[in-house]
């Protein structure tokens, strides 16, 4: 395993309107893609293979985990996160690291982006960051992040266009121990962060109502920058459950795919541990790697692919 995420895989609605985002405007290079049905990753998800059109699949140049896979379809579905407020439960945001943020937010919306809010500052112990949400393609949340201080956690090699992603992919979840510890135990992850965040510049940057906490629980290794999976809870506060929503033909954020050295053993594993599993163990010859691959649902609900790290 290599410490991250190896993919988050989005349904779109317009491949060409998400290939501008990440390729053109981030810096993202394709490293694979495929056009018409796929019969493998079909049986993978357990979908009609003539539902997918096309794929694509994209990295920042250099990095081997965090990669985004682009899924579009003969007729896209309802976002996972239309109409959604802050607190649901779900994937919720994908994070991009940057420099200069005021400049790059300058150029995007000089390109016709918008934005959740200003920028917002904040402190974690001795780490000060800079925040600000973007609304994406299909309802995607995208959080851009600036260290303003040293921290090895955020130094992630950028793209010619000065972006890094996807550093974290940030899910809400009801209660984040028991997530982490999934995490963690099943690919084995570290805890590199662990947080409760309040105050009025969270609310601003979050969009939470006034006296919300905010807990949140990042894992990965220090080794890898890229594909680390930032778990976040909500005081006090319900939202609704936007897993369920995450079948395709939906568009924005379904799932994610962790390279492990044995299907047999993890699905064992995710079993122990509290997953469902969703697909039995297949033969896969995707853009995505080829050889034995499953796919299981978190505690929370997260839908997992599962992948033989050999699969080339």
């Amino acid at each position: 395993m290599n410490g991250g995420i190896a993919y988050i895989s989005i349904g779109v609605s317009d491949m060409d309107t998400a290939l501008d985002f990440w390729g053109r405007r981030l810096g993202m290079e394709i490293v694979a893609e495929r056009t018409g049905s796929d019969e493998s990753l079909s049986r993978l998800w357990n979908c009609d293979p003539e539902l997918i059109t096309s794929q694509k699949l994209l990295r920042t140049p250099g990095a081997d985990a965090g990669m985004i896979h682009l899924v579009s379809y003969t007729k896209a579905g309802v976002p996972v996160r239309a109409g959604a407020v802050p607190t649901d439960l779900g994937p919720k945001n994908l994070d991009v690291n940057c420099t200069d943020m005021p400049k790059h937010v300058t150029a995007l919306k000089a390109d016709g982006f918008t934005f959740r809010s200003e920028i917002g500052e904040y402190t974690l112990d001795d780490m000060q960051a800079r925040e600000v949400q973007m609304p994406g393609h299909d309802d995607t949340n995208i959080v851009f992040i600036e260290a303003l201080s040293e921290n090895p956690v955020f130094n992630a090699p950028q793209s010619p266009e000065g972006f890094a992603g996807i550093t974290s992919f940030v899910v809400a979840v009801p209660d984040t121990r028991p997530e982490a510890d999934f995490y963690a135990r099943m690919f084995e992850l570290e805890e590199l962060l662990h947080h409760r965040i309040s105050g009025p510049e969270i609310e601003a940057v979050v969009g939470l109502p006034p006296g919300a906490a905010l807990e949140l629980r990042m894992l990965g290794t220090a080794t890898q920058q890229f594909g680390r999976m930032e778990l976040v809870s909500y005081e006090g506060i319900d939202g609704s459950n936007r897993f369920e929503r995450t079948n395709v033909p939906a568009t924005g954020v379904l799932s994610c795919g962790y390279l492990v050295s044995s299907i047999a053993d993890s699905l064992v594993n995710s079993a122990r541990l509290g997953a469902e599993q969703l697909t039995s163990a297949v033969a896969i010859d995707t853009i995505l790697g080829s050889g034995n691959a499953a796919r299981i649902a978190s505690p929370a609900g997260m839908k997992i692919d599962l992948i033989e790290k050999d699969a080339k």
